[in-house]
């Protein structure tokens, strides 16, 4: 049997660590799936194309990230718009976690926006997982939130 090569190290002389796999899906798969979910629901809730999300977390080059931030990117918007009024208020904001997320995992910033835009007459939550997120709009298009 032959002998095994040497792991090559890193382009710093270390060689990563191994994480164990994620038993919970990323934010970014339930943010994926709220979306499939939302192009196979247009039919019955024709409101739902103009769901649209911020790109906000989306990873970026240090010269892309000072691009996108002199475009108007702005920390703490929420991950989900909906822009449909609906019992009283102008629209629904949604921050997305993880379904293993917990409140404290909003940043300030995310804090001060929840509570900026439901004093603006809108509705804001966070959501643990797309499940959730989900009920969320589908319950709010239906008038049951109120």
């Amino acid at each position: 049997m032959p002998a095994r090569r040497p792991q090559s190290a890193d382009l710093f002389g270390k060689r990563p660590a191994k994480t164990p796999p994620r038993l919970d899906p990323l934010e970014e798969a339930d943010q994926i799936a709220l979306f499939q979910w939302r192009r196979l629901m247009v039919p019955k809730y024709p409101e739902l194309r103009w769901l649209h999300a911020s790109l906000n977390g989306v990873p970026l080059s240090p010269g892309l990230a000072a691009k996108m931030r002199a475009l108007g990117m702005t920390a703490g918007i929420a991950d989900v718009f909906l822009p449909v009024a609906r019992g009283g208020y102008s629209g629904l904001y949604i921050e997305l976690k993880r379904a293993k997320g917990v409140l404290s995992d909003l940043s300030s910033a995310q804090k001060e926006f929840v509570e900026f835009v439901t004093a603006q007459g809108y509705r804001a939550e966070w959501c643990k997982g797309w499940d959730a997120a989900r009920n969320l709009v589908r319950n709010y298009l239906e008038g049951k939130l109120c």
